[in-house]
């Protein structure tokens, strides 16, 4: 349990490259809140915090089952694709994928602002969230997403990165579900190595 909990606690930190990983005990955490900014730019780019955290044993009748499931209470997430570099953050969204306990985490209610390439945003609120060993964040329950002024309503939207192409994508529903993609800014360096 406590240990769950503690992983997910630097993990999170560790994505947004804010915690040594050799810190050895984090008794709780409440109201976290990590902002973190171009090196290129100087703007924000990703903003990640929560209300609180807390891990529950499921029961079945009376029978407590050994393995703790860690609930994030309240999480938000700003991410700015203007100013985000795709390499570091494809990069350490798969350091997140690769632990183990991440995968008996829920995040709940789960809010994503998206600041896309135009300057338009895209507003996803979850009742719930998940990150899967697959590298797939799914808000499931009642999702509601909102942009450009109108709101949809789907019973899921599972968000993957796509490092090929450097985008984000999301597939809206499970019936008929359609797939949109949000790309990246070409970061400056790139676009120099590019261009010798």
């Amino acid at each position: 349990m406590a240990s769950i909990k503690f992983t997910f606690f630097l993990v999170i930190p560790i994505l947004l490259y804010g915690i040594e990983p050799s810190i050895t005990s984090l008794k709780k955490v409440e109201g976290f809140e990590s902002s973190f900014f171009s090196s290129e730019t100087g703007f924000q780019y990703l903003k990640i915090k929560y209300q609180d955290t807390s891990t529950e044993r499921p029961k079945l009748g009376f029978l407590k089952f050994g393995l703790a499931f860690l609930k994030v209470k309240d999480l938000s997430v700003f991410l700015d694709l203007r100013h985000a570099n795709a390499e570091i953050l494809f990069n350490k969204w798969e350091e997140l994928v690769e632990h183990k306990a991440i995968k008996y985490a829920t995040m709940e209610p789960i809010k994503i602002t998206l600041v896309q390439q135009s300057g338009d945003i895209l507003s996803l609120e979850g009742s719930k969230g998940k990150l899967s060993s697959s590298g797939q964040l799914k808000l499931w329950g009642e999702v509601v997403c909102i942009a450009d002024g109108l709101e949809e309503r789907f019973n899921q939207i599972v968000i993957s990165f796509n490092n090929v192409t450097n985008e984000l994508e999301f597939i809206k529903g499970t019936v008929n579900a359609h797939k949109i993609r949000f790309s990246f800014k070409e970061s400056e360096t790139k676009k120099n190595l590019q261009n010798n």
